[in-house]
């Protein structure tokens, strides 16, 4: 019959999101195909991968530098399914999307083969206010509000026809689904995909999401994407260094308030100026 649904996963350092990823899948994947693309993690992401092995129609582990687009578009080209099915491994899938694979793993291989671009309806995993927003507009097609973290189920075919995704440092999904409309059009799943908020956590929802638009507008405008790409990393990593420099003296501030000596002394302070 042949490999009906290939499932790529681009994965750096997940040992700790994939194992949830892949139980929430666990009914079809002895129907489907893994080819999971790792970009040199430095954990047990691999070995993870390996623990399902039996569990897989079939598995096939790669490895790349990092880089999303180029673990994806390798991947894509070493599978062999009829369709694919591309997720983030800091992804889960809700009851219903599991529902709408398991049928679509029964449809005919020339209907898996052609099968339109989807995307699923997106879900955070956390309780914001803000996060619930950004879901409910990504429930609405465009380039400024359809991304890889909603996951991509598309025919071979189709795939080919529009051309891979591009090995780029940003905005790869975007690009590829920018295409992908010239071609035909994406539809949207009501089934909900969960994905990690784990992005959002380090700077907050809204200096993310500043970022993200900033970035989002320069590419549009037809900046030069390496260079936007090694201008995010710096100020990243500026920003990153700020956050933790606050969150230490915080910390040496939280000590020196709680340290017996510093009790003593606003005791003593206290006993005096009450006397």
């Amino acid at each position: 019959m042949g490999i009906r649904l290939s499932l790529i996963i681009p994965t750096l350092n997940e040992e700790d999101t994939l194992p949830e990823l892949l139980a929430s899948l666990a009914p079809i994947l002895p129907e489907i195909e893994l080819v999971m693309v790792d970009g040199g993690s430095s954990d047990r992401t691999c070995e993870v991968a390996g623990r399902f092995a039996d569990s897989l129609g079939n598995l096939v582990l790669l490895t790349t530098s990092a880089g999303r687009g180029r673990q994806i578009a390798l991947g894509a080209e070493h599978a062999r399914g009829n369709a694919l099915l591309i997720l983030h491994a800091d992804s889960t899938a809700s009851a219903a999307m599991l529902r709408e694979l398991c049928a679509f793993l029964g449809r005919d291989p020339a209907v898996q083969r052609t099968y339109a671009p989807r995307l699923f309806r997106l879900r955070f995993d956390e309780r914001s206010p803000l996060l619930r927003l950004y879901a409910r507009l990504a429930r609405i097609e465009s380039i400024t509000t359809s991304f890889g973290d909603q996951g991509l189920l598309i025919g071979r075919d189709v795939y080919r026809q529009i051309g891979p995704i591009m090995p780029l440092p940003l905005f790869e999904d975007v690009e590829f689904l920018r295409r992908a409309r010239r071609h035909s059009t994406i539809t949207l799943s009501e089934a909900e995909i969960t994905t990690s908020a784990r992005r959002f956590r380090k700077l907050g929802v809204i200096r993310t999401q500043l970022r993200n638009i900033w970035l989002m507008t320069c590419y549009l405008l037809g900046a030069d994407i390496e260079r936007l790409a090694r201008n995010y990393r710096t100020r990243h990593s500026v920003e990153q260094t700020h956050m933790t420099g606050r969150t230490a003296e915080k910390r040496r501030i939280r000590e020196k308030t709680t340290h017996p000596a510093a009790s003593t002394l606003l005791s003593t302070t206290q006993n005096g100026e009450e006397s």
